[in-house]
C-alpha cells in the first residue's frame, strides 16, 4: 500500500484539481492550483513520472492485481504521449472552460466554505489564465500539424463559450461582500479577458483551418490514433471491426427482443408504431414534476429494499437523493445525470432529473435509468468504492470509462421488468448498440453525417435534434461512447461462465465490484482465473 500511497501524493501534486472532487483533507492546500496539462513542460515531467514508476513496477515478482491495473495506467499513458492529443484538447463536450465556470460560480465540485476558498480561488484563476494562453499556442501548432477540429465542432465551441459570456454564467452569487470588489476585478484579468482572447482565436484564426470531414481516419495517422482511444476507453485489445460488427448483431438481438414484446402485448402496427405510441401515450407521461419525484422515490424504494438484497452481500450506507437540475442550468443539461459523492462523506450521491419538458419525460424509462444511474449503477458502484478503505486512491481516482459505464449498464439487467419498462430498457440498450456502429463509423471507416443518421433513423424514433446531438457528441468524443456496450456484455459474459459453475450471483457481483474497478482486460483475467 506504501507504493500506492506514495504514487497517488505524486500523482495528486501534477494534477492537483482532482482534489476538488475527492476533498481529501491533507491535500487542500493544492486548491490554489489548477494544473497546466497541455503545456510541453507538464507532458515531460508527466512522462518522467510514469517512467520511474514503471521502472520499479516492471520487474516486481508476483504482482497484485492493483500493481496490475498501475502498471496498465502507465503503459498506456507512455503510448499516449507519441499522438499530441494535447493538440487537440477541447471541443463542445470536453471543455475545460465551461467545467472551470461551474467550478468558478460554485455550482460545480469546488466548495465555497470560507472567505479563505474564495481568496485560493483567485490564485487558482490566475493560473486558469495560463492554461487559456496555453491552449491557444497549442491549437495554433495543431494547424501546423494538421492536427485540427472539425468544423462543426469548433463552431458548437465557440457557441458554447459565447453563450457563457453572454448569459454570465460566470458570476458566483455567494462571494462575501467584504471582498466582491477584489473578486470582480480577478474575474475580469484571468477569466473574462482570456477566456474572450481564446474566442476571439478559434473564430478568426482557428475555424477556418478546421477540417470539413468528421473522423479522425482524415487526420494524419488518424486510425493509430483512434485505436489508441478505443483502447483508452475499452481497456481491452479489440478490433475496431469486431466493434463494428458486434454493434450490428446487437441491433438485431435487440430488435427481435422488441418485437416478442410488441407481439406478446398484441400490437400490431409493428415495433416503430409502438415505440410512437409509448411516446404519445397519456398513460405514459407525468402531470407533473410532484408526480415524476413521487414516481422516481417509488422506484428508488424498490430498489435498496429487494433489488439490492437479492442480488448483493456487499453495503453502502445510504441510497441516492433525488434532485430537480437547478433552473438556471436546466437548458444546458442532459435529462438525467448522477454526482457522485465524495471520498470524506461530506457530499452526498445524487441523481438529478431534468423537468425543464416534464411533459414529454416518459414513465417507461424511469426503472432503466434509476438502476443505472443509481441502484445497483452508478451511486452504488462508485459509493461501495469511496467507502471501502482497502481500495487505493490511485483506483478510485482512475477513469476506466468501460467498466463504471458498462457495469452501470449491466445493472440495468438486474431486477424485474414489467413490459412496457422492459421495451423501455429495449430502446435505451438500441441506443448503446447504435453507437459501436456509428462510433467506428465516423472514425474509422469515414462515414458522414447522413449515413450516421439513417442508421438511427431506421433503429429508433429519438427526434432528429437528439440524433444530431449523439452524432456530434461522437464526434467529438471518439471511442467514448463504446464503453457503455463492451463493457456490459463483457461482464454479462463473465456472468454466464461463472454461473455455470458456482450459480452464485452475490458472490460474482462482489468479485466484480470488491477491487473497485478494473480494466476490463484485468478483470477478464481475474475471473477467468477464479472459474
Amino acid at each position: 500500500m506504501k507504493l500506492y500511497d506514495k504514487y497517488f501524493d505524486e500523482f495528486i501534486k501534477l494534477v492537483p484539481s482532482y482534489n476538488d472532487v475527492l476533498r481529501i483533507k491533507k491535500y487542500k492546500k493544492l486548491q490554489i492550483h489548477y494544473e497546466n496539462n497541455i503545456s510541453e513542460s507538464y507532458i515531460k515531467e508527466l512522462k518522467e513520472f510514469n517512467l520511474r514508476y514503471y521502472n520499479i513496477l516492471k520487474n516486481k515478482n508476483n504482482k497484485s492485481i492493483y500493481d496490475q491495473c498501475l502498471l496498465y495506467n502507465i503503459n498506456h499513458t507512455l503510448k499516449g504521449f507519441k499522438y499530441n492529443l494535447h493538440l487537440m484538447p477541447i471541443s463542445q463536450f470536453e471543455n475545460h472552460i465551461s467545467n472551470y465556470i461551474q467550478l468558478l460560480n460554485g455550482t460545480g465540485y469546488f466548495i465555497f466554505e470560507s472567505i479563505d476558498d474564495y481568496h485560493d480561488f483567485m490564485i487558482k484563476n490566475k493560473e486558469f489564465s495560463i492554461w487559456c494562453s496555453q491552449l491557444i499556442i497549442n491549437l495554433q501548432l495543431g494547424i501546423e500539424k494538421k492536427l485540427v477540429l472539425p468544423k462543426i465542432i469548433c463552431q458548437k465551441l465557440i457557441n458554447g463559450i459565447e453563450e457563457t459570456l453572454k448569459k454570465k454564467s460566470y458570476i458566483n452569487k455567494n462571494v462575501p461582500i467584504k471582498i466582491i470588489e477584489l473578486w470582480n476585478l480577478n474575474v475580469d484579468n484571468y477569466i473574462i479577458r482570456p477566456i474572450n482572447n481564446v474566442l476571439e482565436f478559434l473564430i478568426n484564426v482557428y475555424l477556418p483551418e478546421c477540417r470539413d470531414t468528421l473522423g479522425y481516419s482524415s487526420l494524419p495517422n488518424g486510425k493509430n490514433i483512434y485505436k489508441y482511444l478505443v483502447k483508452s476507453n475499452i481497456t481491452k485489445e479489440m478490433s475496431i471491426k469486431k466493434i463494428h460488427n458486434l454493434g450490428l448483431k446487437e441491433i438485431k438481438r435487440i430488435t427481435l427482443e422488441m418485437e416478442k414484446v410488441v407481439l406478446k402485448l398484441n400490437y400490431k402496427k409493428g415495433i416503430k408504431k409502438f415505440m410512437e405510441y409509448l411516446q404519445s401515450s397519456k398513460n405514459n407521461r407525468y402531470k407533473n414534476v410532484k408526480e415524476v419525484f413521487e414516481h422516481y422515490e417509488k422506484t428508488r424504494k424498490y430498489l435498496w429494499d429487494i433489488v439490492i438484497p437479492e442480488n448483493f452481500d456487499l453495503k453502502i450506507k445510504n441510497p441516492y437523493k433525488v434532485k430537480p437540475v437547478p433552473k438556471e442550468l436546466e437548458n444546458n443539461m442532459a435529462g438525467a445525470y448522477y454526482i457522485h459523492g465524495d471520498l470524506v462523506g461530506s457530499r452526498e450521491g445524487v441523481f438529478y432529473l431534468n423537468t425543464r419538458d416534464v411533459k414529454h419525460m416518459l414513465k417507461s424509462n424511469c426503472l432503466t435509468l434509476s438502476k443505472h444511474e443509481g441502484l445497483p449503477g452508478h451511486h452504488f458502484h462508485i459509493t461501495y468504492m469511496n467507502e471501502n478503505k482497502k481500495i487505493p486512491l490511485f483506483i478510485k481516482t482512475s477513469s476506466y470509462t468501460s467498466f463504471i459505464e458498462g457495469y452501470a449498464l449491466y445493472a440495468e439487467n438486474l431486477g424485474e421488468y414489467g413490459d412496457i419498462d422492459y421495451f423501455g430498457k429495449l430502446n435505451s440498450e438500441m441506443l448503446r448498440a447504435i453507437r459501436l456502429v456509428v462510433d467506428t463509423g465516423i472514425h474509422y471507416y469515414n462515414w458522414d453525417y447522413q449515413k450516421c443518421f439513417n442508421l438511427f433513423k431506421k433503429y429508433s424514433i429519438y427526434p432528429d435534434s437528439e440524433i444530431e446531438a449523439e452524432i456530434y457528441r461522437y464526434v467529438a468524443l471518439p471511442g467514448q461512447a463504446l464503453s457503455y456496450k463492451i463493457g456490459e456484455l463483457t461482464i454479462l459474459d463473465l456472468r454466464n461462465k461463472y454461473m455455470k459453475k458456482y450459480d452464485n450471483i452475490k458472490k460474482f457481483h462482489r468479485l466484480i465490484l470488491e477491487n473497485g474497478q478494473l480494466p476490463l482486460e484485468i478483470l477478464v483475467n481475474k475471473i477467468s482465473k477464479y472459474i
